[in-house]
Parts: C-alpha cells; sequence; structure tokens
C-alpha cells in the first residue's frame, strides 16, 4: 500500500464520519472549523498552505479523483 492510497482510504472514512455526522443533525460549520484546526495542528507545512489561501486553488465543483491519481 502507498502513502497515496492511505491517504484515499483515509480520506474515504473521513467522508463517511461527515456524512454520518451531519445526517445525524450535526453541525456543519461546527465540524468544519474543527477539521481545519485538526489539518493545521497535524503538520507546520499544512498549516502554512492553508494559512495562504491554499482553498483559491481548489476546484469547484469538488474534485472527486482519488489522491492517489494526483499526489
Amino acid at each position: 500500500m502507498t502513502t497515496a492510497s492511505d491517504v484515499d482510504s483515509a480520506a474515504s472514512t473521513l467522508t463517511a464520519a461527515i456524512t454520518a455526522y451531519t445526517a445525524g443533525g450535526g453541525n456543519a460549520t461546527l465540524l468544519a472549523q474543527w477539521l481545519i484546526s485538526q489539518l493545521k495542528q497535524s503538520d507546520q507545512r499544512v498549516a502554512r498552505a492553508l494559512e495562504h489561501n491554499i482553498t483559491r486553488f481548489i476546484s469547484d465543483p469538488p474534485d472527486r479523483r482519488a489522491f492517489s491519481s494526483i499526489g
């Protein structure tokens, strides 16, 4: 298993968790804030990317490609 496929697997699990949380009436804004906080704490490079408006480079609609195909 490669690191990229590990990321894909984690993203799939995260997607399922987000879906379950919001379907159960969970606060999507609170969850998004918590997720961004967790991402920032995970790695300083990721934190810097998030602080420097990396989200403006994200395609709209959401990119559905597997990370292993792009990362």
